[in-house]
């Protein structure tokens, strides 16, 4: 690989982002089931490229029934103006009446970043052999783990509810929620930037998130700290040239 080094662009903090992904199961979709309507709306977008496997959202990245039968998603639906993966169109319209569910994962940029930190510790262990001086280090499994320090902000309480909490009750003016025993199997990527062009994005798959309470003091923005783990290996995915 051949380069100028002198002409590289030099990436800095805001050439990366950091997105979370929610799995929604079961959802009803919005649009109208008249048995001439294809196009539908997720109720929490953009949708997450689920299949972790390219730069932008697919028609595999959504699973659609129609009366608890799979139906076939033609395309995706973007946003016009923001470019952001927020419906999908079915090869056929369901008849009036069908019951039409969607199940996605809704994708976040939680709370207001400050950074994210990935780090890759794998398993090594020295290995002595006879009639030689020399050892053989052998490499065994890896532990990855996602660290981001983040301040909170005006709607920071609804991404907490999202990525922590479950629902156990409500009252006329309030709903209550509990942490989750067991975090969510969440999605995630890094993605990499420069004027515009996507240069890559690690995905992280079956990640799950350490639950935490926003803190501050006097002076001071609130500020908090999310904790990943990451049980399979990143997928790093680059545009074809």
């Amino acid at each position: 690989m051949i380069v100028d080094k002198l002409a590289e662009t030099i990436l800095t903090g805001e050439n990366v982002g950091f997105f979370l992904g929610v799995p929604v199961e079961e959802e009803t979709p919005i649009g109208e089931v008249d048995g001439s309507n294809k196009d539908f709306y997720v109720n929490n977008p953009p949708i997450f490229p689920r299949s972790c496997n390219d730069l932008t959202v697919k028609p595999e990245d959504v699973t659609v029934t129609v009366d608890g039968e799979a139906a076939t998603v033609s395309t995706i639906l973007f946003n016009e103006s923001e470019g952001y993966a927020e419906g999908f169109s079915l090869a056929s319209a369901p008849d009036t009446g069908d019951s039409v569910k969607v199940s996605y994962v809704e994708e976040m940029e939680p709370f207001l970043a400050q950074d994210v930190t990935p780090d890759v510790k794998q398993d090594t262990k020295e290995v002595s052999i006879l009639n030689e001086s020399a050892k053989i280090t052998s490499y065994a499994g890896t532990t990855i783990t996602l660290k981001s320090e983040q301040i909170l902000s005006k709607n920071g309480l609804e991404q907490f509810r999202k990525l922590m909490y479950y629902k156990v009750g409500e009252t006329t003016g309030a709903e209550q929620y509990k942490f989750r025993d067991k975090p969510l199997n969440l999605y995630g990527y890094t993605v990499y930037h420069v004027d515009g062009e996507t240069l890559g994005r690690f995905y992280f798959e079956n990640v799950k998130l350490k639950p935490d309470i926003p803190g501050g003091k006097a002076g001071d923005n609130l500020s908090f700290t999310l904790e990943m783990t990451v049980s399979d290996t990143p997928t790093l995915v680059i545009p074809k040239v």
